[in-house]
């Protein structure tokens, strides 16, 4: 029997600034397993969360910002 992809996901979202005017990095962790992924900036997290949505089988999110 084939297995449905999950019909949701949940992170706690961490953002923060390493320097004065320095890019955003961030930190997901996933809420189910404690697993945590780490991000150099917003492009890398959005990437990130695109692949998610498309392994599960659905289309990419229109509506995540990009940067």
């Amino acid at each position: 029997m084939k297995s449905l992809p999950p019909q949701h996901r949940s992170y706690l979202l961490r953002l923060w600034r390493s320097g004065e005017g320095k890019t955003w990095r961030a930190m997901l962790e996933e809420v189910s397993s404690h697993e945590t992924y780490h991000f150099a900036d917003t492009e890398e997290l959005c990437a990130f969360l695109r692949k998610q949505v498309e392994a599960d089988g659905g289309p990419p999110p229109s509506d995540v910002a990009t940067g």
